[in-house]
């Protein structure tokens, strides 16, 4: 258990929907493991508000969630790159049309780390529109052809600052979604200016692995450290 959270407890918190793919919490010696979280950063709100409700800070319960993320899958991720490694390609995804983006419970620093990881590993990633960017999950987003929960995800792209964000000259209401709403709304026009944006951290990852033959999506992969508890380190090339 950890702070008194018993693991059924956290077993009960099921996908109801939301996630693609239900988290089977284990907890043991203090430590979390998310297991089958199958998208890069994705962490399931509702877990995240229990063990906040728990007594565990915010910044704790990411802390868990994550590191089981990694721990947890890795020795399922080496078994199966190792048994396709001469025959096809491990994909990993920032998102997808089903799942929440990764700016809805994860921070911008957070979400660097994450692609850093996804856009280093071996295999072939792939970005879904707008995370680039950091677009945003909208929770409330009325449901459009059976999207439901899902429907937050597929908003229109958000280019720049003209009409509906550069993305059609239609009028509002008759785009297929309605546009992101907040105050503050991430383009592409916004995000280019912007040195840390996640925006130019991805377009300097992008760089950096199409220099570098060590980072190609079939050069070597070795973990150096898997340990909880330690720094996850892997070597390329």
């Amino acid at each position: 258990t950890i702070n008194n959270i018993a693991l059924e407890d956290l077993k009960g918190i099921n996908n109801g929907g939301f996630i693609h793919i239900e988290p089977n919490i284990v907890c043991e010696s203090n430590e979390v493991e998310a297991n089958h979280l199958t998208t890069i950063g994705c962490i399931d709100k509702r877990i995240l508000d229990y063990l906040m409700s728990k007594g565990i800070n915010e910044k704790k319960a990411r802390e868990l969630i994550l590191k089981g993320f990694i721990y947890s899958n890795m020795d399922e991720y080496i078994k199966r790159y190792e048994s396709i490694r001469d025959k096809g390609y491990i994909c990993f995804i920032t998102c997808n049309h089903d799942t929440p983006r990764a700016t809805y419970t994860l921070t911008e620093r957070e979400i660097k780390v994450a692609y850093a990881t996804l856009l280093t590993l071996p295999g072939v990633p792939f970005i879904y529109y707008g995370d680039e960017i950091g677009m945003r999950y909208i929770a409330d987003m009325p449901t459009k052809e059976g999207g439901y929960t899902r429907t937050g995800t597929r908003t229109p792209m958000q280019w720049d600052s003209s009409e509906n964000l550069g993305f059609s000259t239609a009028p509002a209401d008759k785009l297929y979604l309605p546009l992101d709403s907040a105050d503050r709304i991430p383009t592409v026009e916004s995000e280019s200016k912007r040195a840390e944006s996640i925006y130019s951290a991805v377009k300097e990852l992008l760089r950096i692995r199409k220099d570098e033959p060590d980072l190609k999506a079939d050069a070597d992969f070795e973990v150096i450290c898997g340990v909880k508890d330690k720094p996850f380190v892997y070597r390329r090339g």
